[in-house]
């Protein structure tokens, strides 16, 4: 039963005659200024109130839930793009992976990685030469981390009599790169510029196979050995799988997977040289140099001095932290 007051008096509604008195009492009910208002608003929304529903609240009907829509995506068969192109869903739609970049062949596709003067792996024989202007040897500590060698070289040290510059070569992954061309570039060659004193690590290892290509730089004579011992007294055996034995050109490639190393064997009896070298490559239906050695920082070999030289060394002393004065040379030994 529903109650509704009119001016103190009470409006009783009953299911049996709800059609009469619910439309009598809505009708005062909106008639009044009083109640203009709320029907305007019960009208705008297009809400019905019957009696029923009054008399029964919690059987009214609630509005159904609109459930969100879902962005479509292209079908392929068994395999669906979803839109924002990023994303391949396979059959269920349960596997998803995000499709591989696109891969760019330019001069960055190759990776060149130099190392000067000493041999790669275990190099107790290369000397280093101190040019004048360089540390001097009682200033010298021993570095567990660090090679004396490598250290004068980047200083202003030259290679004394023989060095070895090996050149690493790989490429980016996805891409594979020619190896066209190497050859050496000269900057200057003094006769007159000595070495100071020279280091000698007086140590010795196996040789191991390389590819090498031989520079003198007394006569600028430059050739290509093939694979052979980087050790002046190379062991028995051949060269393991691996190492490149093709020409430079057409049949030399390295990719990321399948990486090589070159080796250039620097030789100096006589004077001061500055040399580098220019790598010829192509990739990607184009072809680029790269210098390595660059005339403001060149490689540095040295030969005969004109006077006998000093030689220092870290073995033979009763300090083994520092350089003791060992022998001294006229020339490189295989001079």
């Amino acid at each position: 039963m529903l109650t509704i007051r009119d001016r103190g008096r009470a409006i009783e509604l009953g299911l049996g005659k709800y059609r009469v008195w619910g439309r009598f009492c809505v009708e005062r009910l909106l008639s009044k200024p009083v109640w203009q208002g709320i029907g305007a608003v019960i009208g705008a929304v297009g809400v019905v109130i019957s009696v029923a529903q009054l008399a029964r609240p919690d059987e009214a009907v609630l509005p159904p839930v609109q459930e969100p829509t879902q962005q479509p995506s292209k079908q392929t068969g068994g395999v669906s793009v979803e839109g924002n192109g990023n994303c391949v869903n396979v059959g269920d739609g349960n596997n998803c992976t995000v499709s591989a970049p696109v891969i760019t062949e330019d001069q960055n596709s190759l990776g060149v990685s130099p190392t000067w003067p000493m041999s790669l792996g275990c190099d107790g024989g290369t000397t280093v030469a101190a040019m004048k202007g360089d540390i001097a040897p009682g200033k010298v500590k021993r570095d567990p981390l660090k090679d004396i060698r490598a250290v004068l070289t980047k200083e202003h040290g030259a290679a004394y009599g023989r060095g070895s510059l090996s050149i690493s070569l790989t490429a980016k992954v996805g891409t594979v790169v020619q190896i066209d061309n190497l050859k050496p570039i000269f900057y200057r060659d003094k006769a007159t510029v000595q070495p100071e004193w020279v280091y000698d690590p007086m140590g010795g290892c196996g040789g191991s196979f390389a590819r090498v290509f031989a520079l003198n730089l007394d006569n600028h004579a430059w050739k290509d050995l093939g694979v052979v011992s980087d050790s002046d007294t190379p062991e028995g055996g051949k060269p393991p799988k691996g190492v490149p034995a093709e020409t430079l050109g057409p049949r030399f490639h390295v990719s990321h997977d399948d990486p090589a190393v070159i080796v250039i064997r620097s030789q100096a009896c006589t004077g001061y040289h500055e040399w580098g070298v220019e790598l010829t490559y192509s990739t990607g239906g184009h072809t680029y140099t790269k210098v390595l050695g660059t005339e403001d920082a060149p490689f540095r070999s040295a030969g005969t001095p004109s006077r006998t030289t000093p030689v220092w060394t870290f073995m033979g002393g009763e300090d083994n932290t520092r350089l003791n004065l060992g022998d001294t040379t006229e020339a490189p030994k295989f001079c």
